[in-house]
This record gives structure tokens, sequence and C-alpha cells, in this order.
């Protein structure tokens, strides 16, 4: 069958049929990556097509499939992702990578560790604490655990819940106060220090959250 005699490739409805959609109707994808297609998507009940698609949901589920570059530089591999409107994310707010098991309630913005147990802890870096040393870290999506999600990795605008001075680029520690990030290393005997990432750049309290694997003790 010729490409102009092709029937319209479906709508995928829904994420979970995302990746079939995609494998069952890769063939007939010819465009390589870095080069222009166009796609066609439903607007309202509209069909459209765009040759330079941007589809993203800022104000919505946070789904996006995105054409969209830098200047005259498309992606250089098939999966290029790009988070954008990062100065558009309202206070502890955020996105990347999350889950939505465990127990416990949270707070938006706090930092938190999964006990053995499966509930969702409060930090502490201090000494005899040692909360959230060597356990899997999680920023607070909201209030339930399993029905906002906890943030893994990601971007996240954490207001109110960063000691110290926002400087961009600059580590961020599990804090010796509760739930916190602290822009200083904890310095207190028998504290432990960990990396969970770093601050990002252009909006105050925006940060990179990458929880390192490792950590130390204060001598």
């Amino acid at each position: 069958m010729s490409r102009s005699n092709r029937p319209p490739i479906p709508e995928a409805t829904s994420r979970a049929h995302l990746i079939e959609f995609v494998r069952r109707h890769q063939d007939r994808i010819t465009k390589a990556a870095g080069s222009n297609t166009q796609v066609q998507f439903n607007n309202g009940g509209v069909f459209g097509a765009s040759a330079d698609l941007v589809w993203d949901t800022e104000d919505g589920d946070g789904l996006g499939i995105g054409l969209h570059h830098y200047g005259n530089e498309f992606p250089k591999v098939h999966l290029d992702v790009n988070y954008g409107y990062l100065d558009d994310l309202d206070p502890n707010t955020g996105g990347g990578e999350s889950v939505a098991f465990g127990t416990g309630t949270t707070v938006a913005g706090k930092l938190y560790y999964l006990k053995t147990d499966g509930v969702w802890t409060e930090t502490d870096a201090s000494p005899g604490g040692n909360k959230g040393a060597k356990e899997l870290l999680g920023i607070a999506l909201g209030t339930d655990p399993a029905t906002h999600g906890m943030l893994l990795r990601g971007f996240f605008q954490m207001t109110g819940y960063l000691v110290g001075t926002w400087t961009p680029g600059a580590a961020i520690y599990v804090s010796e106060t509760d739930a916190n990030g602290d822009i200083t290393a904890p310095t207190t005997s028998g504290a432990f220090v960990r990396v969970i990432g770093y601050c990002g750049e252009g909006t105050t309290d925006l940060i990179y959250f990458n929880p390192s694997s490792t950590y130390i003790e204060v001598s």
C-alpha cells in the first residue's frame, strides 16, 4: 500500500495504550529522529496536524509529547526529554519520576523516607535519628502517597522546606530539620550527610531532586 493510500493512524486514547500504539504503528512513521513530520491530534473533537508539534498538558495530567527544539536544534535521539515550564511551577509542586505506593499522611513539599513497614516518614539527619540515611527518599506530591504520589527524581519547587540560602548549582542535603532539605551539609557529630539534589536556576527554591545512594557519618 502506498503511503498516500494508507488509512490514518488511530488516536492513542490512554497512557496504557501509548507504548502499544507506537509499537504497532512505528512502521508507518518514516521520518528519522531530528526531522520534521506531521502528527495528527484530537483538539476538542476536531482533528488537526502540525509539522512542529508540541503537545503538553501543563494544566492537565502532565503527559507530553514534543518535537519542540531550541533555536534550530532538533532532538538528536529517538527519546529526548525536556522538562519545560520550570519557571511556572507553583510552590511545593513538581514532576519527573514518581510512584504511588506506601502509606502515611504527608505534606506536599516535605522530604520523606520509606520505612520497612511501608510508611513514608519524615527524614532527619540528626545524631541518633538517622531517618533517611540509606532508605528510599521521596518528596510528597500531596497528602496521600498512594493517591498523589511521591517524587523519586525530577524537578520540584521546594518552597518552605529548604533550609539555608538557595544558590544556583549548590548541593542540597538531608537536613537535621525534620523533612527538609539543607543547602549546608550537617556538621554535628553523629549526623549523616547525604546529597539529595541540587539547586536549579531561574526561580528561587527550584531544585533538581536526585538523591545519592550513599551517605557518610560526621565523626
